[in-house]
This record gives structure tokens, C-alpha cells and sequence, in this order.
């Protein structure tokens, strides 16, 4: 008879701390989705992409880093971050974001391919170079880099030498409407009629 009472105890116990529980976890803002207006929950990524998509970037901002704030071994919120700051033209701040990322995931291959397209973006070419120098000595060979290269090429005005990255690029990604892009501005540096 001690055996039940105790085991009604413990579960009118457990009963009680799990409805308290279910009752303050969606009070805390540390989850990754936000309450609604009629309680549903919002995506924080898609809603900065909403923001992003209608150029308003500070409220972008606000919520990345209130979400890095919450969640800080995420690389994704630093990362978004650093692209944001990079449309705002504040690159130094863009610059910071995306080292803070790189600190969390320095082999992320990904990230560090778009910090060096932001890099060119800058102008910061000898620390893109370093990047794609580094991937390169990993034995990485994405298209995408040679598609950097082919940018950063271009961006010095060494044409040729842009020309020689984008057939390579050409060769390996077909399709892509950036690298078809780069190609048309490269040609026609190289036209005739431009030297």
C-alpha cells in the first residue's frame, strides 16, 4: 500500500512539472520560430528573407542577430549576417560577421566560397586569393572557383587570364546565369572594339 501512494505521488508530481513545463518552454525567445499574431509560428530565416526581398535590411539585421544572440554555435546567423552587411555596404561589419562565422566552421566549404565572392564584392583581393589558394591546396576544385577566379581576374583587368578561368568554368557548370553573365562582360573587354 506505501508502494501505490508512493507511485500516485511521484506521477501526480511528474504530471504536474510537465504541464508547467509545456506551459513556460514557448515563453523563452531561444527556439528558432517566433510566435505569430494568431499563434502560429514564423520562421526567423524565412522572415529576414521577407525583409531581404523588400529591402528593408536593418529589420534583417535586428532579428539575425537577435537569433544569434539566442543560438551562438550557429554559423547561420553570422553567415546571413555577413551577407546583409554586404548589401548595406558596410564592409567592415560584413567582414567581422563572416570571420565570426569561419570561427565556428572553419572547413565550411560553402561559407568560405561566399566569403570570397563577398571579398571580390569588397575588393579585397590578396585575402580572396589567400582563400581560394588554401582550398586549392586542400585539393578543392569547385566550378564556383574558377568562377571566382575568372571575377577577380576580371576585376584587376587582367582579361585574358579571366578569359582562361571562365572556359574552364564554362566547361564544368553549364547554365549558370552568373558565370553566362561574367562571360558577356569579359568578351567584351576583350572585343576589338573596346582595346
Amino acid at each position: 500500500m506505501v508502494n501505490n501512494n508512493l507511485k500516485g505521488a511521484i506521477c501526480s508530481k511528474i504530471t504536474v512539472f510537465s504541464v508547467l513545463l509545456l506551459l513556460v518552454l514557448p515563453v523563452f525567445p531561444s527556439v528558432a520560430q517566433q510566435k505569430g499574431g494568431k499563434g502560429t509560428a514564423v520562421d526567423t530565416f524565412k522572415l529576414a528573407d521577407q525583409f531581404i526581398a523588400r529591402n528593408k535590411y536593418k529589420k534583417a539585421v535586428k532579428l539575425y542577430k537577435s537569433y544569434q544572440k539566442n543560438h551562438p554555435k550557429d554559423i547561420n546567423a553570422p553567415w546571413k549576417l555577413g551577407q546583409v552587411r554586404l548589401w548595406q555596404s558596410r564592409n567592415k561589419q560584413s567582414d567581422a560577421a563572416y570571420n565570426q562565422a569561419l570561427k565556428l566552421d572553419p572547413k565550411n566549404d560553402n561559407l568560405r566560397l561566399n566569403y570570397t565572392h563577398s571579398l571580390l564584392d569588397m575588393g579585397k583581393f590578396s585575402q580572396a586569393e589567400k582563400i581560394l589558394s588554401e582550398m586549392e591546396l586542400e585539393g578543392k576544385d569547385y566550378p564556383n572557383m574558377a568562377l571566382l577566379r575568372a571575377r577577380m581576374n576580371y576585376y584587376k583587368g587582367d582579361f585574358r587570364q579571366a578569359a582562361a578561368y571562365m572556359r574552364k568554368n564554362l566547361n564544368e557548370e553549364f547554365g549558370n546565369t552568373e558565370s553566362e553573365e561574367l562571360n558577356d562582360q569579359i568578351e567584351f573587354a576583350c572585343s576589338p572594339l573596346v582595346s
